[in-house]
């Protein structure tokens, strides 16, 4: 099976694959991919009646998931900093709260990250459409006797 994909080429639709050991990942070739570019990312593993089993994700590219992981931790912490130090203010120290106000700053910055997300991922489907057109061609080559959902 991996050989199959060790076979591909970049096609009309711009498709490179790379195989690494089981691995395969399925991207956009360079000139094509933007920041929002995503990528197939799958593990092909013997099955016990014989076969291959193939599981898959699509999603960004390993160094965007990254970053926005580090940015929702980063502003999160931050926020929950500032709201435990406006509340130590008001209750323990009986002071004005003037750390309060980073609160809802905090919470409309993560807010707009998850619509700035939301954005990409509207800007990125054409492309996954295009490397799941090419996923679906090579297992054509291959008889697929049943699916398994996700459990």
């Amino acid at each position: 099976m991996i050989k199959a994909f060790e076979n591909r080429q970049a096609d009309q639709n711009m498709v490179l694959t790379r195989v690494a050991t089981h691995h395969v990942f399925m991207k956009m070739e360079k000139s094509q991919q933007h920041f929002w570019s995503p990528q197939l990312g799958l593990a092909i593993e013997k099955h016990e009646e014989g076969g291959a089993l193939i599981r898959g994700l699509y999603g960004p590219r390993p160094q965007i998931w990254t970053m926005f992981v580090f940015l929702y931790a980063t502003i999160s912490m931050s926020t929950l900093a500032m709201l435990i130090w406006g509340l130590s203010q008001h209750l323990v120290l009986n002071t004005y709260p003037w750390a309060l106000w980073f609160v809802p700053g905090g919470v409309l910055t993560v807010g707009g990250i998850y619509l700035l997300t939301q954005f990409g991922q509207k800007l990125s489907y054409p492309q996954m459409e295009q490397i799941h057109h090419q996923f679906q061609q090579i297992l054509a080559e291959f008889e697929v006797v049943e699916a398994v959902p996700k459990s």
